[in-house]
């Protein structure tokens, strides 16, 4: 999204799944802020029943479909939820535990496998060392207008720049 005084330019953001006219989508969410004071998901889903609303297309309104598809958001979720408690062996526990996900996404299909698997495998450790890599890559990119985070970006750089 670039910002000018005659008019906001909108795009769907670097690894976004969604097609179609980004520009249309930002105006239409615009004008929902405006219209409610807020664009708040409740605002927009109201101005998307409407079949004739661009951003109608962006929802699945099977009921079935949906619903289906929010459990698997669900359990999406309790899988991300469950942690461990990260205890090194030799080593005095530290006063604050370590925790780190139970279960760590693995593979195209998403496959979750218990974090000691995951971290004791050569090729999933790399995989998962890579994915953080490339999380750290889209949270700099997203906050990459913040000059107070400046001295952050420098260490995520030098760190993925391999210093």
């Amino acid at each position: 999204m670039v910002y000018s005084e005659e008019r906001t330019i909108y795009e769907f953001r670097a690894g976004c799944r969604l097609s179609g006219e980004p520009q249309r989508v930002g105006e239409e969410i615009e004008r929902i802020r405006t219209a409610h004071g807020e664009a708040t998901p409740e605002n927009v889903l109201a101005a998307a029943r409407s079949h004739r609303n661009y951003i109608h297309r962006y929802f699945t309104w099977d009921d079935h479909a949906a619903a289906e598809e929010y459990r698997l958001t669900e359990a999406r979720h309790l899988l991300r939820s469950v942690a461990v408690v990260v205890v090194v062996p030799g080593e005095k526990p530290p006063e604050e535990p370590v925790m780190a996900r139970a279960f760590v996404r693995i593979g195209p299909d998403g496959d979750y496998k218990p974090f000691v698997e995951v971290m004791s495998n050569p090729v999933t450790r790399e995989e998962t060392l890579e994915r953080a890599r490339q999380e750290l890559r889209w949270f700099r990119q997203k906050y990459a207008h913040l000059k107070e985070l400046a001295k952050l970006f420098e260490a995520i750089d030098d760190e993925l720049d391999g210093k």
